[in-house]
């Protein structure tokens, strides 16, 4: 029989070459989040910024790409990258300027001999704080505008104020820095002042009928160009003081950027449009749509760059909006940024569904798009439904299979055969085959402390356990701070803190005595994060402290303790592998992939790199072979869990050594070969190792 698996072994080995071992990341969708108020590039065109935030005076985020790399290269030593909303490359150099309400206007240079990782690292700070900042060549000069509109000036270390120009206000210095254009608001009207730098000298000062809101010099230096709150631009010839005036767009006009040649000036608005201009004359050019909603405030387009070789436009816009675009056609080239929304695989596939803010989109396992719907919310893991607005839709048709008076908030069994839906009203349960009412209550659903056991039938809001077809509760514990549900729904645990102990419960859900009490000092009455059963219910994990707890679930025993990375303010995050004895805690550097039989051995080393990011999601797939992490940049990564299911020996290849050590365990407990962590070694780990051959091979 041994010699007959073998022989097998290696006619399906020669059958699964395809299954060789992939690169951890499989594909990433970045993120932004917030409105994209500013976008740069360097001089060589090698670098490319961009900064989001809700507001300008709220904390933001920062982002920098390599483009010879065509990889995203965030690294500050000192955490500018969720403070900053205004960045801006020093004219012909690599050096960035950064700046922020709540961060100090700094230059930094990236280092790539840096001891540990290539890195940006501070050169300058000044204590100067607000929402948009300019800097001359060779940082000869900076202008700082403030978050109501007060301007300063910026010379070594000498500071000067140039006024008040309204809340909106723009600068911007002149290709060689010898003049500062700062537009805004004074008095009801536009206002347009010209600056000497070296003696902080008006030299020149213009109005207009309306507030102006964009500003920007041609790459020669005669040309000023400025556009208003109603779609206006103008330019000024500074060689002869003559005027020209269109009207560029019908909401106000966010940006101007001129061309490398000189040949165009291109003008963003928030009615959703960016619009190229021939200079001098402003004949137009072209026009495209960039599709991101027109709005008085907080819409359209918000921010704008043309490439250092004049053969791409970015644009930036709301909920993490951002787009490159031919400048030849005018035709959309990438996204390059969304706020990205992780609905997870549909169940049983490798199929991922994502929110890009607009519409959901589906991808396959190498980040190709699936397909798309124009429904969005929350969906079933199967995605046949999805709760959107006040309605349910199926979503293969985009047919409402229900509708309310009120807008609705839900969730879905895992096995999708159950709903429940809350109106602000009342909770209603629902068969999702045919969506009859099960039954109602009048009381709100609690979606943050909301547990289904695996086949739905039963479900613990908060610390109550309920039977889904009924809505009979079957059991509280209200002295608990958490409280988990078994997959099987047989069993609860609880976990909180008394008398400065950590006290630990099991309960078989309807029996009021406990199985097990565990106990352990708090005297600092920190509470527990996470409580979690896995392993097929084999294995109770509490994350408390910085720390991870396994306890066997049936004797109550703690197997092991495990000092776990913090997740910064998220906590501990764990995500058990399907069909394994694995274990996927997220930190602030990453996903680690550890063995719960084995007492938290690491099997990896941080799966991918989440640049400092905090975890906010993991989604493994049904095989447990890709996992969707989400990240609070609002980026969804997708990677290769390197180490497959059926590898006993974790070499890395599930293979004949993987196969005979499954059969000469065959029977036995608590060994490697016992994959779906069930307690014994049988057929079901065999059919794993059967199944997934080949695999990282």
């Amino acid at each position: 029989m041994m010699k007959r698996f073998t022989l097998a072994s290696v006619l399906l080995a020669l059958g699964w070459q395809q299954l060789c071992a992939q690169a951890p990341l499989r594909f990433t969708l970045d993120g932004l989040w917030g409105n994209v108020w500013s976008i740069d590039g360097s001089f060589s065109g090698r670098w490319l910024a961009a900064a989001a935030g809700f507001e300008h005076y709220d904390a933001g985020l920062l982002k920098v790409w390599d483009l010879n790399a065509n990889a995203l290269d965030t690294r500050f030593p000192d955490g500018t990258v969720d403070t900053a909303t205004s960045v801006r490359f020093i004219p012909d150099t690599e050096l960035l300027t950064v700046m922020g309400p709540v961060f100090p206007l700094t230059v930094y240079e990236y280092r790539a001999d840096s001891p540990f990782l290539p890195s940006w690292r501070p050169l300058l700070r000044y204590q100067l704080f607000g929402e948009q900042v300019d800097v001359a060549p060779n940082f000869d000069a900076a202008a700082v505008v403030r978050v109501f509109g007060d301007v300063s000036l910026v010379r070594g270390v000498v500071v000067s104020s140039l006024g008040n120009y309204g809340r909106g206000a723009r600068v911007a210095f002149s290709p060689d820095g010898a003049l500062l254009a700062v537009v805004g608001a004074r008095t009801g009207s536009g206002v347009v002042h010209l600056w000497r730098v070296s003696d902080r000298t008006l030299v020149g000062a213009w109005q207009t009928p309306d507030p102006c809101s964009a500003v920007g010099f041609s790459v020669d230096g005669q040309l000023l160009i400025v556009g208003d709150v109603n779609g206006v631009l103008r330019i000024w010839d500074l060689t002869t003081n003559a005027s020209t005036a269109i009207q560029a767009h019908t909401r106000a006009i966010s940006a101007v950027r001129t061309a490398p040649d000189d040949s165009f000036v291109a003008t963003a608005s928030l009615d959703g449009y960016v619009r190229l201009w021939n200079l001098p004359n402003l004949s137009l050019r072209g026009a495209l749509n960039t599709g991101y909603a027109a709005s008085l405030v907080g819409g359209g387009v918000l921010s704008l760059f043309i490439s250092a070789d004049g053969q791409y436009l970015y644009t930036g816009g709301a909920d993490g909006k951002m787009d490159r675009w031919r400048t030849a056609d005018l035709q959309h080239d990438r996204v390059w940024t969304r706020s990205w929304t992780l609905h997870g695989f549909r169940t049983g596939t490798r199929d991922l569904w994502v929110d890009d803010g607009t519409r959901t989109l589906v991808y396959d396992e190498n980040g190709n798009i699936m397909g798309q719907t124009s429904v969005r919310g929350t969906f079933s893991p199967d995605k046949r439904w999805v709760i959107s607005g006040n309605r349910v839709v199926r979503v293969s048709d985009g047919q409402t299979v229900l509708t309310s008076a009120d807008p609705l908030q839900g969730a879905f069994a895992p096995n999708s055969a159950f709903a429940l839906l809350y109106d602000t009203r009342r909770t209603t349960a629902y068969r999702t085959d045919t969506w009859t009412p099960l039954w109602q209550r009048n009381a709100p659903l609690n979606m943050f402390h909301l547990q289904f056991s695996r086949d739905g039938s039963r479900f613990r809001e908060n610390d109550r356990v309920y039977d889904t077809l009924t809505g009979t509760l079957l059991a509280s514990y209200p002295a608990a701070d958490l409280v988990a549900l078994s997959e099987s729904g047989l069993y609860a645990a609880t976990a909180h803190t008394q008398n400065q102990t950590l006290v630990v419960k099991l309960y078989q859900v309807g029996n009021p005595t406990p199985l097990w009490t565990w106990q352990a000092p708090n005297p600092y009455e920190i509470d527990p994060e996470v409580l979690q059963f896995a392993s097929s219910e084999r294995h109770l994990l509490i994350g408390w402290r910085g720390f991870l707890l396994c306890f066997d679930t049936a004797s109550g025993i703690l197997v092991w303790d495990k000092l776990v990375p913090t997740n910064s303010w998220a906590g501990v995050k764990i995500q058990p592998r399907p069909n394994s004895s694995q274990l996927l805690i997220a930190s602030r550097r990453g996903v680690e992939l550890i063995d719960l039989t084995t007492g938290g051995t690491a099997l990896t080393q941080f799966l991918f790199d989440s640049g400092g990011y905090v975890v906010l999601a993991l989604e493994p797939s049904a095989d447990g072979e890709l996992l969707a992490i989400s990240t609070e940049d609002s980026s969804v990564h997708v990677v290769q869990i390197p180490i497959p299911i059926g590898d006993v020996d974790g070499d890395g290849c599930v293979s004949d050594r993987d196969l005979l050590l499954t059969l000469f365990a065959f029977g036995q407990t608590d060994a490697p070969a016992d994959l779906n962590a069930d307690g014994v070694v049988n057929d079901a780990d065999l059919l794993l190792v059967l199944f997934n051959f080949g695999r990282g091979c």
